[in-house]
């Protein structure tokens, strides 16, 4: 027999084209590196994980067919971004063309893997809001994608729908750098996941790179279903928009500087 735990939580969500506030994004990044230290700490645990569910849903979407065919379903729903997503297209076969690469590829962007949430986007984080509007972390959702890989991905999937297109460039490495020394001083004298911050930031971009070639295409054909009843809001519709122009923007930065 079987059991199934639930617990009720009462929060606040923030969609993809609304911002964290700092301390928002500081407590999850506390989880995170509670999350990856365990597992340093604890090596012994990710020899027991399955990671066969999480491989077989990437090798089910990381075809060049469907990549491709997402990418240019992009460019008539944004045909403004279209030279840009013609860059990307041009890279699918190099980083998608061959599974295995692909998985290479993942697992080259930290020298030791470690449980990761898999799914670590804004919808799955739920707040409480203060009176100052500050917020308070009530609880990270959806835990069904938990695998043994690169710490780099979750960081990837939370940052970039976290951070608006005007705060990302700015604050992007300052909590890399905050994860990072918590990071190194959660695990003291064991060996980190990467030589230096530099290193660090080089394979946070090489994951935001295959990340978001994947997450972006799929935002803008599920625009209705993640805009929900402020579809007919222009700030709203403006601020997704700009959302995935800044995504396309960035994406096109890391294919540029490490592909």
């Amino acid at each position: 027999m079987g059991y199934l735990a639930e617990e009720y939580v009462v929060g606040e969500m923030l969609q993809i084209y609304q911002e964290v506030p700092d301390d928002g994004v500081l407590q999850v990044l506390d989880q995170l590196v509670q999350l990856a230290a365990t597992s340093l700490k604890n090596p012994d645990i990710l020899k027991v994980w399955d990671n066969a569910a999480m491989n077989a849903l990437l090798a089910q979407g990381r075809t060049i067919a469907k990549i491709d065919g997402r990418l240019n379903t992009m460019k008539d729903l944004y045909p403004k971004l279209t030279s840009q997503i013609d860059k990307m297209l041009a890279k699918t076969n190099l980083i998608f063309g061959d599974f295995k690469r692909f998985m290479d590829l993942r697992k080259s962007t930290s020298d030791r893997q470690v449980l990761c949430h898999g799914d670590m986007w804004t919808p799955n984080v739920l707040w409480q809001r203060n009176v100052n509007g500050s917020v308070d972390l009530a609880a990270i959702l959806d835990w069904q994608l938990l695998n043994v890989g690169s710490p780099t991905e979750d960081l990837v999937y939370f940052l970039h729908s976290a951070l608006s297109p005007e705060t990302y460039p700015k604050k992007k490495n300052d909590y890399l750098h905050y994860y990072y020394d918590n990071l190194k001083q959660s695990v003291t004298n064991l060996p980190m996941p990467w030589s230096n911050l530099e290193n660090f930031i080089q394979q946070y971009e090489v994951s935001y790179t295959y990340c978001i070639m994947v997450l972006m295409p799929w935002y803008t054909t599920a625009k209705e279903q993640l805009l929900g009843t402020y579809i007919n809001n222009p700030s709203f519709v403006d601020a997704f928009d700009e959302k995935i122009k800044f995504m396309t923007n960035e994406t096109i930065r890391c294919i540029n500087k490490w592909f």
